[in-house]
């Protein structure tokens, strides 16, 4: 089997991305298969090979490796001759090129990133949340938190002015972040492509995701569901009426299961692809 060099960034918690791209290193890991990573600032158990000096990205490279990129990176610089695009994001939303050279493999994370006309077992999406916990702790709720995260540009809206407002720097700790959820009646995000839609609601709290003009609502496509959720605060109700943390829950875990089979289509995928390169 040939080996995976995964691209991340130096782990780092408050990044759903970057969560993202480790958690894959170790899954394809835990199929028997060599994976390395450009990073030894790992997550145990997320923890793979390092590779982070160019004689050994080199010689990995040379051996028929696969290399893993999320969008945001340019070229190949790992001059593998398998290449995998993992889609995390909008290609060029927040940096990176807009188009992939023919011969690179693209997997989407998620249906919104669907421009590709790709068929649907070609999409990766992996949840990463972590269930013991994000859960509803059944405590008593009151007032509104929010997040801005890579929705900077959007105009603020008036039932965010004074709430408590999550960033990369608080809560620090996940515990903290899931009792904020556990205690609040709302979830207000600027950011309408981040995974914190998905904490809140697996700690019961209803969120709306404020439009930023850039997506459309049919183009988010939610892998879990609009349970709990409204787009743009007019459906603030709606998502209070429609919160079920114990079905957002059983949602969670059958898309992780669902991601195990797509995991086994993408192996067998990419190493079919990078035998026919490597002959």
């Amino acid at each position: 089997m040939f080996p995976y060099i995964v691209w991340a960034p130096p782990f780092d918690r408050r990044s759903g991305g970057c969560k993202t791209l480790h958690a894959l290193a170790y899954e394809i890991q835990k199929r028997n298969a060599y994976v390395y990573m450009n990073t030894d600032v790992q997550h145990p158990p997320w923890k793979v090979a390092p590779l982070t000096n160019d004689p050994a990205i080199e010689r990995i490279s040379k051996s028929g490796a696969i290399a893993v990129y999320p969008e945001i990176i340019f070229g190949n610089p790992f001059n593998c001759k398998t290449v995998v695009r993992w889609v995390l994001n909008r290609p060029g939303k927040i940096g990176g090129p807009t188009e992939y050279p023919p011969e690179d493999l693209i997997y989407p994370f998620s249906k919104a990133y669907g421009m590709f006309g790709l068929p649907d077992e070609r999409q990766l999406f992996l949840p990463t949340i972590e269930l013991d916990i994000y859960y509803d702790r059944k405590l008593p709720r009151s007032g509104i938190c929010f997040y801005v995260g890579k929705g900077s540009r959007t105009k603020r809206i008036p039932e965010t002015a004074g709430a408590k407002e999550i960033t990369r720097g608080w809560p620090q700790e996940q515990n903290q972040l899931a009792e904020l959820f556990c205690r609040s009646e709302l979830f207000i995000t600027y950011d309408v492509v981040t995974s914190l839609y998905d904490n809140a609601r697996l700690c019961g709290c209803p969120v709306v995701i404020v439009p930023d003009g850039y997506f459309k609502k049919d183009e988010i496509n939610l892998e879990t569901g609009w349970l709990g959720c409204g787009w743009g605060i007019e459906e603030t109700d709606k998502a209070k009426s429609t919160m079920n943390s114990e079905a957002m829950r059983n949602i969670y875990v059958e898309k992780y299961q669902q991601f195990q089979d797509s995991l086994t289509r993408f192996i067998e995928y990419t190493q079919k692809i990078a035998t026919e390169r490597n002959v």
